[in-house]
């Protein structure tokens, strides 16, 4: 990617993922905007989600997405990308950079402790990807298969 660059995230969380005719997009909840550099993996991005969205302690992290804007069909239309590793961020970043997009938006679900250890999210799109939380670890492992329509 060359020379650092810093670009605006945003990061929403308590809402819910909608599907329209612009792709997936995000309504109502909460959102912060960060300034991050180019050059952070995973462990940041969800260390840095998990400092803004889990303030009370009485929630963990979920899923992480990344609102992906697919410029393929002569339009915008947005994707969601599941971001769980550092290919995912660097893909995230490497779109910023080669686009001159300066803004990325993230949507983080949460979990209320003492919920169930193991969820399966659904969207209004038809998404559907099962996570399962392991101990007291950080990281979700992908179970299942998803899939963009």
């Amino acid at each position: 990617m060359g020379k650092f660059k810093k670009f605006h995230l945003t990061i929403r969380w308590n809402g819910r993922v909608t599907n329209s005719d612009i792709g997936i997009d995000y309504e109502d909840g909460e959102s912060i905007m960060l300034k991050i550099e180019s050059r952070f993996n995973f462990q940041e991005l969800y260390d840095l989600c998990a400092e803004r969205v889990c303030t009370s302690g009485q929630t963990r992290l979920g899923k992480i997405t990344y609102r992906y804007p697919d410029m393929s069909a002569g339009g915008v239309v947005f994707q969601e990308v599941v971001i769980n590793d550092d290919d995912a961020v660097m893909m995230m970043l490497q779109f910023l950079s080669d686009n001159q997009v300066r803004l990325a938006e993230v949507y983080v679900e949460t979990e209320a402790l003492g919920e169930s250890h193991s969820h399966q999210y659904s969207y209004d799109d038809g998404f559907a990807g099962g996570y399962e939380w392991h101990g007291n670890k950080r990281f979700l492992k992908r179970i299942g298969k998803t899939s963009i329509n």
